[in-house]
């Protein structure tokens, strides 16, 4: 079978992917073209097929309930009534991005969600989760530029490989890619959609897709399509905060998102809002053989707080709730939630002392909105940490078999570093903490996240609210240690743990949630010791000094977990721990996506990246003094001189020719095709075996001149870069010399280093002496396979070329693109701001080569100077930093002076229009057509408040954040009766704050 390739210059690399995928083609591609003949037994190959889903799901620690996945087989074969849609079903098993939306719509029964502008007449149930799919739509070629596209900028996500190779495999008929969501209740798929879009970050992978699609391919972006699923749809049973709702809808999206191979789909996450991890018997082996009774203990023998002790923190709760109360615009609260707060902070003690206290980060708005306590919360850490300490207390009443299981409630006392979200009065914080330490007195505080971890390191002198510096605490080890607080220090037990809410967003790593869960095993079994110390004190020597116990405790874990072969390090006051040895973590090769914030330090490092002529300055000046081409290749005055050099017999001219008569038109004929200004002496290296390149290169750069010779650590094994540099790091340089700033007689043909990145820096010494520095970028194409071949540069008529040593010029080519280009840097890409720089150089090397300076001067793109842009619907700070009041550009001038001329005094400001509700003041339209006024028809950022606000559905989440920058505002959801009998719709409503006077300095809480 052929394998499709392209043509490609002789030096270009292949993608390092495409090889790992060329054995894989003939296989299926088989597959793929095979006459789909099903027999009679088609639905058992479903089955077969979904069983295998099921517990490949199981096998990556995903616990889908057994319940849910027959509710989601036998809907999925209700759907299969004829043998065509069974077929159907098993290629999208097969190959799902082969198979287009038709036949996937007679599958899974889909309906267009964007079929009409009227929207609302589409019937679906309001109270349910509903499932939906994106779909961009690509040809093959279309897709494969889009994977170099993001490869190129630093993206390596395991969905670009597959990608890459469903368009090897396909090179005719279409690739879909897709997007598997859900959304809850009264939501609206195209508004969801639109929110993702408009929200999403460019270093996501999504956000990545989402630019690079609306930039290089249009058409796909506006021909995004979104269907609904409404088979699959879970009704909403009871409150909206019910948990086991949304589990059940969970793993009906993780099937669905395995369904469609998850390395197809643009989810880097295997769905669900909620982590269901499911662990394997080497995550919970250390608990079972130290045999804790831990939670009995909390459940059986502890008793809580005295009524007279707690009443000392009465008045602190009062005073937070109060600070609530005050600042009701900040804050949604239920009434209940204060008391919830008091109650999961008052713990339970045994023999008059308090075991355990888990000190969280910060309280979350989904908390405050349901009034519920951090353990019964259905905010994503709550349920992760609740599921997990069920687990650990089944394990321990498995293997102790006795009484009924023990109470979490008792064994969870928990309180917030900070009281509420975004709290200002970080004194205050600090003392309500510290008045609360000397109420309650835990021997053991198990901190969740850096910035609690940081606030019990410091002794409760130091809350941080910005995001710290410090590395934060490390998955892989436990480090437990003796701290102490208070202006009579008292020493307390330090258990620093990860965050739970970190393992909800980006990919979810499975072995990252198995150290965490084995961390919070380990705190209850050193709870479990701190009892048992306890309890042995109590009947022989009584009561001891706190730190006494502490040091007991840490001595008797030590002792338990080095009987159980736990790996650790200990000294008199701390233990530490190493969880990744200890848990055996065994889930294959790590994963290979990675942040923005990796990419952009790998970026930087590759930004940084310094290297150096092998041989200094003599490297190039002993080279060139050998002989650079003269005139046009093939000319009569290359020729002439190649005949002067040859008459003059220079000896490192002919390491690989001899300086024969019968070899003298062979010499001649390979280094007549030079470009000009190259070196001789480069390309005749290129040919030289790689194991005498050093040495033949050493002979002459490293002779005796005028440089001295180098000492460094070059070897014939060193690791050379385009020829000629090399890493100073690697060689150890102590006479590191920078590449040279070249005259710019000198420029064309020079020797050019390709960093591994792609970017050549070219160094340019001008005639008026000045010295500046032209970067070109995007030259992956153009890195040699091999550290020993060189690259140069050549000035054309058409732009700039980069050669190789024998004057091939190396240049993109697409299969897409209508004819080759001209150049590898054509002219019209001058037009940047460093392009401009470049054409700059390349008009002055044009002109020292005798041709006159072209006519049609590409001329820059005017830099458009606009104000401050908008604040994020999802910032939770003002970012940008606003004007107040806003200068003229800046994007909320328009909202500020529309608020003033609509809401002087405040108001109510309604999005929906009289079209559906007659009784509404239509507000969002009447801002809409303040935007079109003629007065505002110049403004910067007009068309982008029109692009969010005059559309079927209008991004209203914009309007909150940027509201309140300038008044105090208030959003509620409302759900009032639509103009169609019956039916209702979901209008937002933000209540506005009277026009104030504005301070330059003024400081805004962005979040609700």
């Amino acid at each position: 079978m052929a394998i499709p390739t392209r043509r490609r210059a002789a030096s270009a690399p292949l993608l390092p992917s495409y090889h790992r995928h060329l054995r894989e083609i003939d296989h299926q591609k088989a597959i793929a073209k095979s006459s789909f003949e099903f027999p009679c037994n088609a639905q058992t190959d479903i089955e077969s097929t979904m069983e295998a889903l099921y517990h490949t799901l199981r096998a990556r620690h995903i616990d889908i309930s057994r319940m849910v996945f027959e509710m989601f087989l036998s809907k999925l074969l209700e759907m299969q009534d004829t043998a065509d849609n069974k077929g159907l079903l098993l290629r999208l098993f097969r190959q799902p991005m082969q198979l287009p939306n038709e036949d996937l719509g007679r599958v899974l029964q889909m309906r267009d969600a964007i079929q009409s502008n009227n929207l609302s007449a589409i019937p679906h149930n309001e109270n349910a989760h509903r499932f939906y799919i994106r779909s961009w739509v690509f040809e093959p070629w279309q897709l494969l530029r889009l994977v170099r596209t993001l490869r190129g900028k630093g993206f390596c996500f395991p969905e670009l490989d597959e990608w890459e190779f469903q368009c090897c495999l396909s090179r005719r008929g279409r690739l879909t890619v897709r997007y598997v969501g859900m959304i809850k209740g009264r939501r609206d798929f195209v508004q969801r959609s639109q929110l993702d879009i408009d929200e999403k970050p460019p270093s996501s992978l999504f956000g990545a897709f989402r630019d690079n699609v609306k930039r290089i391919f249009p058409g796909v972006h506006d021909r995004l399509g979104i269907h609904e699923l409404p088979q699959m749809a879970v009704p909403v049973i009871g409150g909206p905060d019910a948990v086991g709702n949304q589990l059940t809808a969970d793993d009906i999206e993780r099937l669905l998102i395995q369904l469609f191979n998850n390395k197809a789909l643009l989810n880097l996450q295997d769905g669900g809002q909620y982590i269901n991890y499911l662990p394997d018997t080497d995550d919970e082996k250390l608990y079972t053989s130290m045999k804790p009774t831990a939670f009995e203990r909390f459940s059986r023998d502890c008793k809580l707080l005295p009524e007279p002790e707690w009443c000392g923190l009465a008045e602190d709760f009062l005073e937070i709730e109060k600070h609530a109360r005050t600042h009701a615009e900040l804050y949604l609260f239920q009434e209940t939630y204060f008391q919830a707060m008091r109650e999961e902070a008052r713990p339970y003690q045994f023999l008059g002392n308090t075991i355990l206290l888990f000190l969280g980060e910060e309280l979350s708005h989904k908390h405050l909105r349901a009034g519920h306590t951090f353990l019964h919360g259905s905010a994503s850490a709550s349920v992760l940490v609740r599921g997990l300490l069920s687990r650990i207390r089944h394990i321990e009443h498995e293997w102790a078999n006795r009484g009924p299981l023990g109470n979490l409630d008792s064994s969870f006392t928990f309180m917030n570093a900070l009281p509420l979200p975004g709290y200002s009065d970080i004194p205050q914080a600090l003392h309500f903490l510290n008045k609360y330490l000397r109420c309650v007195r835990p021997i053991i505080i198990a901190s969740f996240g850096r910035r609690s971890s940081d606030t019990v390191a410091s002794g409760f002198t130091n809350l941080p609210v910005k995001k710290s510096t410090s590395n934060g605490v490390l998955e892989t080890q436990l480090e437990v240690s003796i701290r102490s607080y208070g202006d009579n220090p008292e020493a307390v037990i330090h258990i620093p743990l990860s965050h739970p809410g970190k393992y909800q967003y980006g990919r979810r790593n499975a072995s990252r949630i198995g150290l965490f869960y084995l961390q919070l095993q380990l705190v209850y079994a050193i709870a479990d010791c701190a009892m048992e110390v306890l309890a042995q004190q109590h009947l022989t020597s009584g009561k001891s000094a706190r730190r006494d116990v502490c040091l007991s405790i840490l001595h008797h874990a030590k002792k338990r977990l080095q009987k159980c072969c736990v790996i650790l390090a200990s000294t008199d006051d701390a233990l530490q721990i190493c969880l990744a040895k200890t848990s055996q973590v065994t889930r294959g090769p790590p994963s290979r996506t990675e942040s923005g914030s990796l990419r952009k330090r790998k970026a930087e490092a590759i930004r940084k990246e310094f290297t150096c002529p092998i041989y200094g300055q003599a490297t190039f000046d002993r080279i060139l003094s050998l002989g650079r081409a003269r005139g046009l290749p093939h000319s009569p005055e290359r020729e002439a001189h190649l005949k002067g050099l040859w008459a003059q017999n220079v000896p490192e001219l002919h390491l690989l020719i001899a300086h024969t008569p019968e070899l003298y038109s062979k010499w001649i004929g390979e280094l007549m095709g030079l470009q000009q200004g190259q070196s001789y002496f480069l390309k005749l290296l290129s040919q030289a075996p790689d194991h005498t390149y050093m040495e033949d290169l050493a002979r002459v750069c490293n002779s005796i001149g005028l440089h001295k010779k180098r000492f460094d650590a070059i070897t014939s094994s060193t690791e050379v870069r385009s020829g000629l540099w090399v890493s100073r790091e690697v060689i150890q340089a102590y006479r590191a010399e920078l590449s040279p700033r070249v005259k710019t007689g000198d420029i064309q043909g020079f020797p050019v280093e390709i960093k591994s990145n792609g970017v050549i820096k070219i160094k340019w010494l001008t005639q008026n002496g000045l010295k500046k520095t032209v970067t070109i970028d995007g030259l992956e194409y153009a890195i040699p396979q091999n550290g020993l071949e060189c690259r140069s540069l050549s000035f054309t008529e058409h732009g700039i070329d980069i050669v190789d040593a024998s004057g091939r010029p190396i240049r993109p080519y697409e299969p897409w693109e209508k004819s080759p280009p001209s150049a590898t840097v054509p002219r019209w890409k001058f037009k940047s701001k460093e392009g401009q720089l470049l054409q700059e150089l390349w008009e002055a090397v044009r002109s020292e080569l005798g041709y006159e300076p072209s006519a049609d001067r590409i001329k820059a793109v005017p830099k458009k100077k606009n104000g401050v842009g908008l604040v994020s619907s999802s910032s939770r700070t003002e970012v940008p930093k606003q004007n107040r009041p806003p200068k003229i550009k800046d994007a909320n001038y328009l909202l500020y002076h529309f608020l003033i001329e609509r809401f002087p005094h405040g108001g109510i400001f309604r999005t929906a229009s009289r079209e559906k509700d007659p009784t509404s003041t239509d507000d969002l339209r009447a801002f809409v057509d303040f935007c079109k006024r003629n007065e505002y028809s110049t403004h910067p950022y007009r068309a982008k408040w029109l692009g969010m606000l005059d559309r079927p559905r209008p991004f209203v989440a914009i309007l909150a954040p940027n509201i309140r920058v300038y008044r105090s505002c208030h959003k509620r959801i409302t759900y009032p009766p639509s103009s169609r009998p019956g039916g209702h719709f979901t209008e937002t409503i933000f209540d506005i704050g009277p026009c104030e006077p504005l301070s330059a300095d003024g400081k805004t809480e962005i979040s609700e």
